[in-house]
């Protein structure tokens, strides 16, 4: 079996990694000729830093040997390059088989990835592939969990098939919507997290937001149309308790920099893709559309977006109308 991976970013990475343990033939297509030289030698430092693995992955910057022979394509690009990247397997590929790696919604479209992919490629089936997965211990084989959701529930166990293993375990699932959706909103609630961390708000506080983050991603999620289930399981509860507790995540680094008095556009420039930065505006508007209330991503979106101080936005959250705890 050759799997293509499109996108050298870290999940990608150690997507393919494992892939290659798993005896899978995996070629990792990305834009830049030295992750194209690099990766094929054991290591992918601009975005794995003081990480390195076995020798011999295939990476390149012509997709089309990437694409030729695979059975399916995985999409581990950033969120904003998922409809180009979409476009290309297309083209060059119609019909082939997809799976969705990236985490977003598109904050002007608010389309998720699946809604997108239906456009871009109706002819491909779909599946994503999400959960809590830091790329460093996927890479360094410690046990990990993910959900396959696919409306085609063939594929969704072709892909669990593909990437299980000793050291994966993947469940499928049938709600795409929940599940995108859940992995999307849950970089927003990261964020406030390395904000409550930066502003040194102790363990009270962050098991508070992370209850209360999973109300607000259960009642935007149900609105949409996902189950609730999902939200409690693996591609919910699961990736917002990773995200929300280490400094692996890149959102929880972001707002743990921003709210130590760090100007947002730096920190971006220094730490690369946020998904959640988009993403926060992106819940504000679903909220606004769907008569949600979203006031941990209202908060978000006002530091991040509006000047908002970081410790007004935590106080703006105490101080909201007292009601009765509703999930």
């Amino acid at each position: 079996m050759k799997v293509a991976v499109l996108g050298g970013g870290a999940f990608g990475t150690a997507l393919a990694v494992h892939l290659k343990r798993l005896a899978r033939e995996a070629s990792i297509w990305t834009r830049s000729e030295k992750k194209a030289a690099e990766i094929p030698l054991g290591s992918n430092h601009g975005v794995l830093p003081g990480v390195d693995f076995e020798p011999g992955l295939l990476a390149s910057t012509d997709i089309d040997s990437c694409l030729e022979g695979a059975e399916f394509a995985v999409l581990a690009t950033p969120s904003m390059a998922i409809q180009e990247t979409l476009l290309m397997v297309a083209t060059k590929r119609p019909g082939l088989p997809l799976v969705c790696g990236a985490k977003g919604i598109d904050p002007r479209t608010l389309r998720l990835h699946s809604q997108i992919a239906a456009a871009a490629a109706p002819s491909s089936p779909y599946c994503a592939l999400t959960g809590p997965s830091f790329a460093r211990e996927l890479i360094a084989a410690q046990p990990t969990a993910l959900v396959a959701a696919s409306v085609d529930a063939a594929f969704a166990q072709a892909v669990q098939s593909a990437f299980s293993g000793p050291r994966l375990r993947v469940y499928e699932t049938d709600d795409v919507p929940g599940a995108e959706m859940a992995g999307s909103l849950k970089n927003v609630i990261a964020i406030a997290a390395g904000m409550v961390a930066g502003l040194k708000c102790g363990e009270n506080t962050r098991a508070a937001l992370i209850t209360r983050g999973l109300a607000e991603i259960s009642r935007l999620v149900v609105a949409s149309g996902g189950r609730a289930e999902t939200v409690a399981g693996l591609a919910g509860l699961g990736d917002l308790v990773l995200t929300c507790s280490s400094n692996q995540s890149r959102n929880f680094q972001f707002g743990r920099l921003v709210a130590e008095g760090n100007d947002p556009a730096l920190v971006l420039q220094s730490l690369g893709t946020v998904e959640g930065f988009r993403t926060s505006s992106a819940a504000c508007l679903l909220g606004e559309r769907l008569q949600v209330e979203t006031p941990i991503a209202r908060e978000v979106r006002g530091v991040l977006v509006q000047g908002v101080a970081a410790r007004d936005a935590v106080e703006a959250l105490m101080l909201r109308r007292l009601k009765r705890e509703v999930h």
